[in-house]
């Protein structure tokens, strides 16, 4: 049985058809000419299955010449080639840009890291400044820089207690 080989296009399947029905005319086994075209349809592969519904649904078989059928073929493998051009440079185009977006964001996660930093770092130094200009007010009065902010604590409860005696 004929088959369209993986691949091939539909010129050459053509051709190979018209040679092996041009031997068997040769050797007394002609086809009838609306034969062809059924056989010809029969032949393509499944991915073709859609193109094959419409002629067979559109066309009358036994009145439609096998060179109508090829240019039919033919042009809907054209088309179908330029969508596959097409799927193939909008991918690309998508590869692409999804490599940019994705260099994109790590320049500003680099960037947003850096400046945290920077940030992060000011912030401490403030923090450390202001301590140390708390602590050294606090030794100026007399206290301890271990006694922290518990000092006032400590302090207003012994004088509440020195209170309590005197009355």
């Amino acid at each position: 049985m004929f088959k369209m080989e993986h691949g091939e296009d539909i010129t050459s399947m053509f051709d190979r058809f018209t040679n092996i029905t041009n031997k068997l005319s040769q050797l007394g086994k002609p086809i009838p000419k609306h034969e062809l075209v059924k056989r010809l349809l029969r032949c393509l592969p499944k991915s073709w299955k859609p193109k094959v519904t419409a002629i067979r649904e559109a066309k009358d078989l036994n009145i439609i010449t096998l060179d109508e059928i090829c240019s039919s073929l033919l042009t809907h493998e054209l088309e179908l080639k330029e969508e596959e051009e097409e799927d193939q440079r909008v991918a690309k185009e998508k590869k692409k840009s999804i490599a940019l977006k994705a260099r994109i964001l790590e320049e500003e996660l680099e960037e947003l890291s850096y400046d945290d930093d920077e940030e992060l770092a000011l912030v401490a130094r403030k923090f450390r400044k202001l301590m140390s200009r708390r602590n050294r007010r606090l030794t100026k009065r007399g206290f301890r820089k271990d006694q922290g902010a518990s000092w006032k604590i400590r302090n207003k409860n012994d004088f509440n207690k020195k209170e309590e005696m005197i009355c």
